[in-house]
């Protein structure tokens, strides 16, 4: 082979004087005979390659047949292919094998687990209101991906007890699909699928995402409960997502994409109900053990990996850009990210000054309430769960910018900026004990009410952010109780921690509490009474310490720390 020649002569140098040919030790007809064998070796290998090709196309072609890898691990034989949406809409659940029929609840949808059945094959069962935004996110999303779905294949031989395919032993003589090796290692085969059913044991939602896709081509999608029953209302038709998605074409050629969508490949594995050798029992044990290692070894991702990861949701994808560029998350000693991108909640002694998703947090209720960013938070059809189109990138571009902007009035604060040089860390200026500052403004839930309070300012009352961060830098003051968590003086002590206890809350309704308050001190006076009135009565409530209603004569921790009534419980001054 020409790989194997190695040149007899010498190459010589520029420099170096000529020698004659006759001195140079080669032979001609040797390296003549060489390159001919090596372009017949090509010919030869272009010639197999295209017979293999062709027969491979012959394979692959044929109807109701798929090529496939077979794989090995302990006893468990599978086989690994790829196969069109609409074949795979034709899947069954698990729930319909046969054998579970006569132990449907009345409504069709779900097996009843009991002893008998949980014996022959544990099964979840679907939740069918995940169905319509799953399917939505299949029209929707240019890149639409599944993961690949773990199939039994059945043949109607393992459910006849007096089948020739069962030994007298009860063992089966063969498994329960039809198949034929295409090289000399049974690595490479094709998979007969004609005389074969198909259940989903590990991807039911993605089958159920599928056929409803199928349905909504076919007419319309309507929503459902988890278990199955049609919520009146709202269904999703092909118009709805054509009108949503903003494509300006007509109707037709949009359904015609959407058409196209079914003929999309998803990866299936394949593994056999029965294999050779087995009983029915030994299968279905085999397979019920195959099911619980799969759900209970897949671990869910994170909301903050999602974060990292998400290349859809606006807010997402402006809070992860302003995270790695934004000064605020750096430290300025050595540069170290000062974001947990992991958790929602911070320890009180972590170094870290905010977590990644109370970033996003921020980013939806500042950027949210603005006009050209509202429209972010709306995911596909208004639908929950459907998920969101990728905002384009002019729009992504000033998210980021108006997100830095807010940032960088942030970083103007005077604890902030002790943290910026490096003065003081988070856990210090965040902390309780001795020596810390115990500030709010270091605690994620109170990032996220103060960011929903001055985007509400500025578009409702039009006060310009500079105007209201530097109100909240005069209070922000180390000497000073105003925005120490846990200082009866301050206007979130009782708000965001517990006047008894002084641990956190972390309750919606409190961080609403808060927002309510970061307005009322940044905003100027409220100006009705019944608003200034039901605020005084929830921020009474929040540091009462004794049983009682508001007004049957209980009492809450004052501003000066003694207990006071309710009729003479006062909010603070506005800033």
């Amino acid at each position: 082979m020409i790989k194997d020649f190695k040149p007899k002569f010498n190459i010589q140098h520029a420099n170096q004087p000529d020698k004659e040919t006759s001195n140079m030790d080669y032979n001609e007809d040797d390296i003549s005979e060489r390159v001919e064998e090596s372009k017949r070796l090509d010919e030869l290998y272009r010639l197999e390659r295209h017979n293999l090709r062709r027969g491979l196309d012959n394979f692959r072609n044929q109807r109701n047949h798929f090529l496939a890898i077979s794989t090995e691990m302990g006893t468990s034989r599978s086989y690994i292919s790829s196969a069109p949406l609409s074949w795979f809409a034709d899947v069954h659940f698990a729930s319909d094998l046969e054998v579970f029929r006569e132990y449907h609840d009345e409504r069709g949808k779900s097996v009843d687990i009991n002893e008998e059945t949980l014996g022959l094959l544990s099964q979840r069962t679907p939740d069918w209101s995940r169905q319509l935004p799953m399917a939505v996110y299949l029209s929707v999303r240019r890149h639409r991906k599944f993961p690949a779905v773990l199939l039994v294949a059945y043949q109607k031989w393992v459910f006849d007890p007096d089948s020739d395919e069962w030994a007298m032993d009860k063992r089966a003589l063969q498994d329960s699909v039809t198949r034929r090796s295409l090289d000399s290692e049974n690595l490479i085969i094709d998979f007969n699928h004609s005389k074969t059913q198909f259940y989903a044991l590990d991807g039911q939602h993605r089958l159920m995402a599928v056929k409803g896709l199928r349905d909504m081509l076919d007419g319309n999608l309507t929503r459902k409960k988890k278990n199955g029953e049609i919520v009146g209302g709202k269904s999703i038709t092909i118009e709805d997502i054509r009108q949503f998605s903003g494509e300006d074409v007509p109707e037709n050629e949009f359904r015609s994409g959407l058409n196209s969508i079914m003929e999309e490949k998803i990866g299936v594995e394949i593994i056999p109900a029965v294999q050779m050798g087995e009983t029915k029992e030994e299968a279905f044990a085999r397979l019920r053990q195959i099911f619980v290692d799969v759900n209970q070894n897949a671990k869910p991702i994170s909301k903050g990996e999602l974060t990292l990861l998400d290349e859809t949701e606006g807010f997402r994808i402006v809070s992860r850009q302003v995270m790695v560029l934004h000064g605020l998350f750096r430290s300025g000693r050595d540069g170290t990210l000062l974001v947990d991108t992991k958790n929602k909640q911070l320890s009180e002694t972590s170094d870290k000054y905010t977590t990644l998703e109370t970033i996003v947090e921020v980013s939806k209720r500042y950027l949210g309430q603005l006009d050209r960013f509202g429209e972010w938070e709306a995911e596909v059809g208004k639908i929950k769960g459907a998920g969101w189109l990728r905002p384009e990138d002019g729009e992504l571009r000033a998210g980021r910018e108006k997100l830095s902007a807010y940032f960088d009035s942030i970083m103007t604060l005077p604890s902030h900026r002790e943290m910026i040089e490096g003065r003081k860390n988070a856990r210090l200026l965040r902390g309780r004990e001795k020596g810390c500052n115990d500030n709010v403004l270091f605690r994620p839930i109170a990032q996220e009410a103060l960011a929903e309070a001055v985007g509400e300012l500025e578009k409702n009352k039009k006060i310009a952010l500079k105007e209201i961060i530097k109100k909240l830098g005069k209070k922000d003051d180390p000497n000073e109780s105003y925005l120490r968590l846990t200082n009866p003086a301050s206007p979130f002590f009782g708000v965001l921690c517990d006047p008894v206890d002084k641990k956190m809350r972390h309750q919606e309704k409190y961080k609403k509490l808060a927002k309510r308050m970061f307005i009322y001190l940044l905003g100027s006076e409220i100006k009705k009474d019944e608003k200034r009135e039901r605020l005084r009565k929830d921020v009474f409530n929040s540091r009462r310490i004794t049983d009682g209603t508001a007004e049957a004569g209980s009492r809450a921790i004052g501003y000066d720390g003694s207990q006071v009534e309710y009729g003479k419980f006062q909010l603070p001054l506005p800033w």
